[in-house]
């Protein structure tokens, strides 16, 4: 599996996970995105 990491949840991190997410095989690609805002997700 490929591994692809997007640096910032502003607008252009954000657009570009959006871009990638519909454009990427998901069986074939990982996709994380880091902000340094403090959450957790559920």
């Amino acid at each position: 599996m490929k591994k692809l990491v997007i640096l910032g949840a502003g607008t252009a991190g954000t657009m570009m996970l959006n871009k990638l997410n519909g454009t990427l095989d998901k069986n074939e690609w990982q996709i994380t995105i880091v902000d340094q805002a403090e959450w957790e997700s559920t």
